[in-house]
């Protein structure tokens, strides 16, 4: 294939090669926009037969239509001597491919919290384009990208927080199909990642895609994926007859999600991407597996015990083979959802009798994210909780302090697994937990129209009033700092992202901070001096003494708000007063061990960076004194180490996680660990404040 470097495509001016695959090659270019673009060069498809132009015009306008925070945007579609051309995004980060394949030869794996944000944004994706008809018949990781807004991703750090997944190639084969005529028998894809219905060139829906996903998510957990053979063929046949191997050391739970997400019937699968991640979510948050769930696993690995199982006489086609599996499956999924359903669980085990529900154990929890802004979303989850009887459905709605305000949050629907979530971005982007502390779901009939809640509250959570006031301090604004800053963002910011910046420096497409060592190896002494400064004035404080034109260039410099890390005149610094506010928190007579444990947590991220802060303020002002020169390098070197630390922690045992660990966490675990201090768990009932013992 010819090389594009330097040619102009469209509105492009080709640059560089970044990789090279099968079917394409995937450039660099500059867009006459004045931004960074990837363009997909797709070997010359189109030159068997001229009217399949207009089938991949097509095709790519239907692509080009989909548009979600995490599908890499689609910006313009031609064909340049017979070779179809895609301008996409310009994605600045590492595939989760490439990611975890460095990790996993370390014996490393991603966090598992991280794994369920992950999972969570994939499936939106996902489900996004399901419900537009499109399937992606490609899901890899391979084909998602990771960008983080506040730092580079690479693999010699854990992921950041704030990472984002952004799935690519969606709809590539699709294209491919438009032009190489594909039809069932056709076998397309990426054999390792391959559901069973595609290995045997049957059609696929949008199960093919969960399977492809659950695949990846054995991947994340197990540093391996299930099946390995050394031919294609081998892989395609273990894919369609052998079940995925349990993963050792996982709960029988999370074992039971991957049996079922990588079924072989595609009906015995999660029947949306979103419900799978639901269900993870909720096991990682100490829910036990669905009943649903576990009734679907067992079927699908006896389908496949069955298939495998040598029977006496002859064996029937394998058509007929299938079709017979097929049936008996379906039939017995049948007989379980109609016990399951209409009869309740109890019935399973010969009783009709329900257990009585503990009013103290919490059917599910609100919980507030960043979407957008600070806190200007919230996620609700009922993963224990009573289905609505017929006619009827759940209602959320936030209560204000005053009880006078009341906002709707929406209807809840509830998946197969019997999970209920909703959630709400505020359109302003204001902080929602700055103005509701309490939370009610309410049964209403489905053919009434809602506009406030009834009598009839099922489930409902009341923020502990003592300790909300040091967790609105914490998360919503603070009287005494600058711009009355929330002090986890005070903390986040200026007591840590903005002193890693100064040392090591920040540079993507458009913005570039030079940090110490780029500054110290291409011999700029000013800057050098410059980033000295800005460390010492951001850690010290406005009104300390160190508070000085240290670099004497006329100006003092400071990135931050001035309000230090340390107390300095009547200011008490960031980290002294986030810690006051957890502790305070933490001490209120209405305290929950949920707010307890997550207290904990953060004081010792917190702690862990005021024991990196103290050292990267001494060694800065060391550096101050010291002559330009070889003398200043392990200063600096030491100086990276500890930036990074601040910020992302140090997994200092090996063992792949950064925990809540004396000399591991940082920032981003303490920023972490604040926000789950305002989760709201649901009890059955009304004004419900959480028991603190529960």
């Amino acid at each position: 294939m010819a090389d594009w470097t330097g040619k102009t495509l469209g509105r492009v001016q080709i640059k560089d090669l970044v990789a090279r695959g099968g079917m394409a090659e995937i450039y660099m270019g500059f867009h006459e926009t004045h931004r960074l673009v990837a363009v997909k060069v797709m070997r010359g498809l189109l030159e068997r037969e001229e009217h399949q132009l207009a089938r991949f015009k097509r095709e790519a306008e239907v692509i080009g239509e989909l548009r979600h925070p995490n599908i890499v945007r689609m910006l313009d579609y031609l064909v340049e001597d017979e070779t179809p051309c895609l301008v996409m995004d310009y994605i600045p980060g590492p595939s989760l491919s490439t990611y975890m394949r460095t990790i996993h030869q370390r014996g490393q794996r991603i966090p598992i919290a991280i794994i369920a944000q992950l999972l969570r944004s994939i499936a939106g994706a996902l489900d996004y384009a399901h419900e537009k008809g499109i399937v992606h018949r490609d899901i890899k990781p391979a084909n998602v990208l990771l960008r983080s807004r506040t730092q580079e991703i690479t693999s010699e750090h854990p992921l950041p927080l704030d990472v984002e997944p952004i799935l690519t190639d969606f709809g590539l084969v699709r294209l491919l199909d438009s032009t190489l005529h594909t039809t069932t028998g056709f076998v397309s894809g990426t054999p390792t990642y391959m559901s069973p219905e595609q290995a045997r060139g049957d059609k696929v829906d949008k199960r093919t895609d969960i399977y492809s996903l659950g695949i990846m998510l054995y991947e994340m957990l197990a540093g391996t994926v299930p099946f390995q053979a050394d031919t294609t063929f081998g892989m395609l046949m273990k894919h369609i007859n052998e079940p995925p191997p349990p993963i050792k050391g996982i709960s029988p739970d999370l074992q039971a999600l991957l049996d079922r997400a990588l079924a072989k019937d595609p009906s015995f699968r999660y029947q949306s991407a979103g419900e799978m991640a639901d269900e993870f979510q909720a096991i990682f948050n100490g829910q036990t597996v669905s009943p649903g769930t576990l009734r679907l696993a067992k079927l699908a690995r006896k389908a496949v015990e069955e298939l495998r199982t040598p029977k006496n006489n002859l064996q029937p086609s394998s058509r007929s083979r299938w079709v017979r599996i097929a049936f008996e499956t379906a039939a017995a999924f049948a007989l379980a959802f109609v016990i399951f359903r209409f009869l309740g669980p109890s019935a399973a085990t010969g009783t009709l009798t329900p257990a009585p529900r503990d009013p103290n154990i919490s059917a599910g929890k609100l919980r507030f994210e960043d979407f957008s802004s600070v806190m200007d979303e919230i996620v609700l989850s009922l993963n224990n909780a009573d289905l609505p009887p017929e006619g009827y459905h759940y209602e959320a709605w936030l209560v204000g302090d005053d009880e006078g305000t009341i906002r709707k949050i929406g209807s809840i629907a509830f998946n197969a697994a019997g999970i209920g979530q909703l959630s709400l971005i505020d359109p302003a982007q204001k902080n929602i937990f700055a103005d509701f502390d309490r939370i009610v779901i309410s049964q209403e009939r489905n053919d009434t129209e809602v506009i406030s809640p009834s009598e009839e509250i099922v489930y409902s959570s009341v923020f502990p009033p003592k300790a909300l006031i040091p967790i609105r301090k914490l998360l919503v604004s603070h009287d005494d700092t600058p711009n009355n800053l929330a002090l986890i963002q005070g903390l986040w910011y200026y007591s840590g992202s903005y002193i890693n910046i100064s040392i090591n420096g920040f540079d993507t497409p458009g913005e570039e901070v030079v940090g110490l060592r780029k500054a110290f190896e291409s011999g700029d002494e000013s800057t050098v001096r410059k980033r000295t400064e800005e460390i010492i004035n951001q850690i010290a404080g406005a009104l300390s003494d160190l508070y000085l034109d240290h670099d004497e260039d006329g100006k003092v410099s400071d990135t931050t708000d001035g309000f230090g890390s340390y107390p300095n005149g009547d200011r008490p610094g960031y980290l002294q007063e986030t810690l006051v506010q957890v502790e305070q928190a933490m001490d209120a007579a209405d305290s929950t061990p949920n707010i307890r444990s997550n207290g904990e947590n953060a004081e010792v991220c917190i702690q862990n960076m005021d024991r990196r802060l103290k050292r990267i303020l001494e060694l800065a002002l060391q550096l101050k004194d010291t002559p330009f020169g070889l003398e200043m390098e392990p200063i600096i070197a030491e100086l990276e180490a500890l930036g990074g630390a601040l910020v992302r922690g140090v997994d200092a045992d090996q063992d792949g996680l950064v925990e809540p660990l004396p000399g591991e966490c940082g920032a981003d675990s303490a920023y972490e660990f604040a926000y789950r201090l305002a989760d709201m768990p649901l009890f059955p009932g009304a004004e419900r404040v959480p028991p603190p013992e529960k």
